[in-house]
This record gives C-alpha cells, sequence and structure tokens, in this order.
C-alpha cells in the first residue's frame, strides 16, 4: 500500500476502499470509485500505474489469490482486505496500523498524507503542468493543488525560463524587436 500511496497520488481511503474490479492490469489503471467528498463535490477519476509500482502491484495480487485460496474463496469485492475479514474492505486504522509496521521496520518516517504531497511535487518537478497535477490529485481547482500540495521550485523556474530564451534563439522570430533603435538610444516601439 506505501508504495501505491506514494505513485498514485491517493488518499488513504481511496486506497482502503477501491475494489477488486477498479484495478485494470491492462491498461495500469485504477479507477477512484470512492473519492472524498463522493456524496457532494467528489468525483470519480482514473489514475494511472506507472511501472516503477507495477510489479509491486502484481506481487500483491498474487498475495491476494494466495491469501483467498487459503479462506476457500476464488474472489472477494475488496481491494484490499485483512486476512480475517476478506469480504470487507481494510479499515482506516488497519491501514494505519500497517503503516506504522512500515516505519518501524524501515525506520523511515511518513504519512500517507505526505507520501500524497510527495507524488504532487515529484510530478511537478519533473515537467508535468499543475493542471494536471491537480487532476491526478483529484482537486477541482488548481488552487488547493498549489497551496496544500506542491509548488514549483526555483531550479525548476530557472530552468524552464532558460529552455524558453533557447527555444526563441534557436527559431527566427516572426515578431518585430521590442526595442528600436534611433539615435543611437533604446526606448520601445
Amino acid at each position: 500500500m506505501t508504495w501505491t500511496y506514494a505513485y498514485t497520488g491517493l488518499r488513504l481511503s481511496e486506497l482502503t476502499r477501491a475494489e477488486r474490479p477498479d484495478l485494470n492490469t491492462t491498461n495500469w489503471t485504477l479507477r477512484v470509485s470512492h473519492p472524498k467528498g463522493e456524496r457532494t463535490y467528489g468525483k470519480q477519476r482514473i489514475v494511472p500505474i506507472p511501472e516503477p509500482l507495477r510489479p509491486v502491484v502484481v506481487r500483491f495480487l498474487r498475495a491476494r489469490e494466495e491469501m483467498l485460496a487459503k479462506k476457500g474463496m476464488l474472489e472477494t469485492t475488496p481491494l484490499v482486505f485483512t486476512e480475517r475479514h476478506p469480504d470487507r474492505s481494510v479499515s482506516a486504522p488497519m491501514a494505519e496500523r500497517w503503516k506504522c509496521q512500515v516505519v518501524r521496520l524501515s525506520g523511515v518516517q511518513f504519512t500517507v498524507h505526505g507520501l500524497r504531497r510527495t507524488y504532487g511535487q515529484t510530478l511537478l518537478n519533473r515537467g508535468v503542468p499543475l493542471e494536471t497535477v491537480s487532476v491526478m490529485l483529484g482537486h477541482s481547482s488548481t488552487t488547493t493543488t498549489e497551496r496544500h500540495y506542491c509548488r514549483k521550485d526555483a531550479n525548476s523556474a530557472m530552468l524552464e525560463v532558460n529552455r524558453a530564451f533557447e527555444r526563441s534563439m534557436t527559431s527566427p522570430s516572426v515578431n518585430p524587436p521590442l526595442i528600436e533603435r534611433k539615435n543611437e538610444l533604446p526606448g520601445y516601439a
């Protein structure tokens, strides 16, 4: 689950309430069928499962099948469940206990919400437009994304500005120059 949060930006409940039909391993997507605010403002969305996460998902599905076989079941609706209750989605407190086990074993302190922020910032740092990051996080506007999740850092901004000028230097300009020289004094046209 930890990997999934880090590579999809899902909220805790969006993964714990996911159902097996939500996961598509042909297209490598996960439908968020229970988004935050689903009864009022929340909208279902589909998130991609990126390449680094795919082997983890395959291992999870194999372990899931083995656990179901031990219980004498072929399938169950919840994507993530406990061994004791394969017919029910894992609860948020149980998911939090699992997260605490990962923290204990790894020695790395984190929160699921922090992984969500990391996902958003990683996308932005890799050049994904803010609007796209906002959609992937399930926000209705980029304001929430920018205010609470990710911001363009100074290095990324400088690289973008330099790239913009490099492009303008290599391609011929179709616009007249902004500065006109008359009597050797520069001025705006």
